[in-house]
C-alpha cells in the first residue's frame, strides 16, 4: 500500500510538473520541493489516490486549484511607486487631449493592486473616466475575485499618496479600504495566460503595458515567447 501511494504521488508530481511547464514556470524557481508541497496542500492530509491523479490530468478545476497554490499573491498598491508617479505626470500633456481612450495592460495583475494603482495615477493626474481603459489579466481565480470585489486591508495602501483617499478609495468602519466605483469602472479583469496563443489577439494595441515581476518565474523559452507576444500587441509609440 505504501509503495502504491508513493507511485501515485510520483504520478501527481509528473502531471503537476507538466502543468507548470505549460504555464512557462522555470524549474529552478518552482522546484520539486515547492511542487510537492503545493500538491500536498491541495489534497490535505489524505493520501492521494489514482482518481486524484486522473482528475489533475483531465479536470480544469483541479489544474486551476494546483496553480493557485503555486502563484505568488503578495503585492501592494503603488509598488515601487515611480512608474505610477510617472503616469500621473504624463496625463496633463498629450494624453488628456487624445481623441481615443488610452489602452493599458496590466499582466499579471495579482489581486488588482497594480491596475487599480494605474487607475489611481490617471485619476490623480486629471484624466476623465472615459479617457482610459485598463485590461488586467491573471491566472489566479482567487486573485481576480478579490480584485473585482475591490476591498483590501489598509496596509496594502501604505504607499498610496494621501490625496488619493476619498477620490480613489474610502475606508470602512472595519478598517478596510474599498475602491471607489469610478476607479473600478476603469478596470476590466480577465483570467488567462499571456503565453497562450492568441491570448490578446482580439484587443486593440496597447499604449502602455505593465508586465512586472513575471519574467523571473519563467524559463528562457517562455520569456522570449512572452516578449514576442507583448511586442505584437504594443502600439508603435507605446511604453
Amino acid at each position: 500500500a505504501l509503495s502504491g501511494r508513493r507511485q501515485t504521488m510520483r504520478s501527481l508530481l509528473q502531471i503537476a510538473r507538466g502543468l507548470c511547464d505549460e504555464a512557462g514556470f522555470d524549474h529552478q524557481v518552482v522546484n520539486d520541493l515547492q511542487l510537492q508541497a503545493a500538491v500536498r496542500r491541495c489534497y490535505g492530509n489524505s493520501p492521494a489516490t489514482e482518481d486524484d491523479a486522473q482528475r489533475l490530468e483531465n479536470d480544469a478545476a483541479a489544474r486551476t486549484a494546483l496553480l493557485e497554490e503555486l502563484l505568488v499573491r503578495e503585492s501592494w498598491f503603488y509598488r515601487d511607486q515611480r512608474p505610477f508617479e510617472m503616469l500621473e505626470r504624463m496625463v496633463p500633456g498629450e494624453w488628456r487631449q487624445r481623441s481615443s481612450p488610452l489602452h493599458i495592460l496590466s499582466a499579471p495583475c495579482a489581486a488588482g493592486e497594480e491596475p487599480y494603482s494605474i487607475g489611481m495615477a490617471l485619476m490623480l493626474g486629471g484624466m476623465p473616466p472615459q479617457g482610459s481603459r485598463i485590461e488586467a489579466v491573471d491566472l489566479s481565480v482567487q486573485g481576480l475575485a478579490k480584485a473585482r470585489a475591490g476591498r483590501y486591508r489598509s496596509g496594502a495602501l501604505r504607499a498610496v499618496p494621501a490625496r488619493a483617499e476619498g477620490i480613489c478609495f474610502r475606508r470602512t468602519p472595519e478598517g478596510d479600504c474599498v475602491m471607489e466605483e469610478a476607479l473600478r469602472e476603469r478596470v476590466w479583469f480577465h483570467r488567462g495566460n499571456l503565453l497562450e496563443p492568441g491570448m490578446l489577439s482580439g484587443e486593440p494595441r496597447f499604449d502602455i503595458i505593465f508586465c512586472r515581476n513575471l519574467f523571473i518565474y519563467l524559463h528562457t523559452a517562455a520569456r522570449q515567447a512572452l516578449l514576442d507576444a507583448l511586442e505584437r500587441v504594443l502600439a508603435p509609440e507605446g511604453l
